[in-house]
């Protein structure tokens, strides 16, 4: 599936400006271009967010593992021993 977001405003993050009346065009669920809204090819499903802005993932890369995490044995629980012991949270 071919969609066309179109944003008021788009931060890309390659510089500190925003992006005005760009389309964010995905085929799938991978992103293949920033165009003008006025530019958007017509195969593409739009798909109007108004007001809001897009923004890429961001990432937490703070965690704090201990407390929630530690089961009553003073071990990690399952949930969070896995990712770690496989080095993801490192």
């Amino acid at each position: 599936m071919k969609q066309a977001f179109l944003a008021s405003r788009i931060f890309e993050g390659t510089t500190r400006d925003y992006r005005s009346n760009t389309a964010l065009l995905l085929e799938g669920l991978q992103i293949v271009a920033l165009v003008p809204q006025s530019q958007v090819p017509a195969e593409y499903q739009a798909v109007d967010l108004g007001p809001l802005s897009v923004l890429p993932g961001l990432i937490d890369c703070h965690v704090h593992l201990v407390g929630a995490a530690m089961g009553d044995s003073g071990e990690f629980d399952q949930p969070f021993r896995d990712p770690l012991w496989a080095g993801f949270l490192s």
